[in-house]
């Protein structure tokens, strides 16, 4: 799936990871070349920076950490 502008999710993502401040960056559901969305949230006292990955495992959703 393309964001707004044409852009792949998982440029987006990758940007933000890359070169932005974030508390949670989360790659939501999609497979391992693209994220159906992604999640970024910021506080503006601290960021974690945590990085996940949602999952479904027996009909629940899971947020992996991510490396």
């Amino acid at each position: 799936m393309d964001a707004l502008g044409g852009l792949r999710n998982s440029t987006i993502f990758n940007y933000i990871r890359d070169y932005l401040t974030f508390d949670q960056l989360i790659w939501e559901f999609g497979d391992d070349k693209n994220p159906d969305w992604v999640h970024v949230s910021y506080s503006a006292k601290f960021n974690r920076n945590e990085i996940l990955k949602s999952v479904k495992e027996n009909g629940k959703t899971l947020y992996k950490k991510m490396l």
